[in-house]
């Protein structure tokens, strides 16, 4: 946490002596490929980052998500994004199998790749050359969350949601959780409910009344907590089925303070956009050597949510 505290500071304080309040001779155009739906709230505070980060060093930012989950349209704007001969790209690694091959083909052209949000997990000598990994490690954000649940109380069985099947980073969170589930005799079930927002809640109810012995719902993003959280109360079964998830919004963070979820897991999407961007200028202007960043996990409970507040509602998430 400190580390990641001094390399944030640090960026601030090398933007403001080498800019000095000067306007910027450079101009350079970024494309940022990413496999956000678009439409999913989570990415506001992404785009939001990367175009405050835009503006203020004078670069051009092209954000592109997907029309519909599909990991075949994710490549495709990749290689069209490569066509277009940018100075740098920003681009979730959510399958290295699907992109290894025109990541390596940008960087062999001399276009530079942040990775944001999800990683290539292979070893570093095998994983596609990136520059730099901006986000948290999935697997540990996974681990971190069930931690905080036992340390609440042993669940007897549990489920997780999944709404990207094929998203390398949501495997690794349910890798994470059942890490720790698992060994203490938790049996935990993964549940497919598709990337459509209207059908997580129908899916969950069914689910969970077909599995009555089911007492915690993880869910790994906004749209699946939020169904979660109606799921319960509309059964009747608030403090009865516990709740956890990763991503914290307003919402999220009404239901931590009612008491409707155990916690959540923060990863601060803001700066998600908003580094790669500065990394990639300070790169290209300077023959910067970007490190990684990671931006999370942080656990957040009804102990410590408050502190999150400024960043949810100036952001939109944490």
């Amino acid at each position: 946490m400190v580390r990641r505290f001094v390399v944030v500071f640090g960026l601030v304080g090398l933007l403001v002596s080498l800019l000095g309040g000067a306007a910027l001779a450079e101009t350079y155009t970024f494309y940022f490929i990413t496999h956000g739906v678009l439409g999913d709230p989570w990415w506001s505070p992404v785009i939001k980052g990367a175009q405050d980060a835009a503006k203020l060093l004078g670069v051009t930012v092209h954000y592109v998500g997907l029309e519909r989950w599909d990991l075949a349209l994710l490549k495709a704007n990749l290689e069209a994004a490569i066509l277009a001969k940018p100075d740098g790209i920003i681009l979730t690694i959510t399958s290295y199998k699907v992109l290894d091959e025109p990541a390596r083909m940008a960087i062999a052209q001399g276009i530079p790749i942040i990775a944001i949000n999800v990683p290539d997990p292979r070893p570093k000598g095998e994983r596609i050359p990136y520059l730099a990994y901006v986000g948290q490690e999935e697997f540990a954000a996974g681990k971190a969350l069930a931690e905080r649940v036992v340390q609440e109380f042993i669940p007897k069985a549990a489920v997780v949601m999944i709404t990207e099947p094929g998203h390398v980073g949501l495997e690794a969170r349910t890798a994470g959780i059942k890490s720790v589930l698992e060994p203490l005799g938790t049996k935990v079930d993964v549940l497919d409910v598709t990337v459509d927002p209207a059908q997580h809640g129908p899916i969950l109810m069914s689910y969970l009344i077909g599995h009555p012995e089911v007492d915690m719902v993880f869910a790994l993003g906004p749209t699946d907590a939020w169904a979660a959280v109606q799921v319960v109360k509309e059964m009747g079964k608030v403090g009865q089925i516990r709740l956890a998830t990763i991503d914290v919004d307003p919402k999220i963070a009404e239901a931590i303070k009612e008491g409707v979820m155990i916690c959540a897991v923060a990863q601060q999407p803001y700066m998600q956009g908003f580094i790669p961007v500065v990394w990639l200028y300070l790169h290209l202007k300077y023959g910067f050597l970007p490190p990684d960043v990671p931006t999370g996990p942080s656990v957040v409970d009804k102990n410590n949510i408050d502190v999150l507040l400024k960043q949810i509602e100036t952001t939109g998430g944490a």
